[in-house]
């Protein structure tokens, strides 16, 4: 007698909620497009070339995060060039009247 199992991929399982409808682990639509139309409020209030960093670096490439050489590569400028408007960035979202935006999803 064999105690050894085949693998389960877990976002293959089908998970009954107390509704009695089937989700899939991880997907939660209406939380994902809400989150995408906050991101998108939130990033156009930056400049342009801020921006282009952010989506570069973080909202490309299916949620992998690429270097700092591979986004100045793509965008035309340096490392140290992305890192400091990535900086930039992040400081104005972080600002009182932009974090509001955010709140909930911490």
């Amino acid at each position: 007698m064999s105690l050894e199992k085949e693998p389960v991929q877990l976002d293959l399982i089908s998970i009954e909620n107390s509704a009695g409808i089937n989700n899939v682990p991880g997907e939660d639509v209406s939380g994902e497009i809400e989150l995408k139309t906050d991101m998108g409020r939130a990033l156009s209030i930056l400049p342009e070339s801020l921006k282009r960093v952010i989506e570069s670096k973080y909202l490309t490439n299916n949620g992998a995060i690429i270097s700092n050489e591979a986004v100045g590569w793509e965008l035309g400028v340096t490392g140290q060039t992305v890192k400091t408007r990535e900086g930039k960035a992040f400081r104005k979202l972080r600002h009182p009247t932009r974090k509001k935006l955010f709140q909930e999803y911490r």
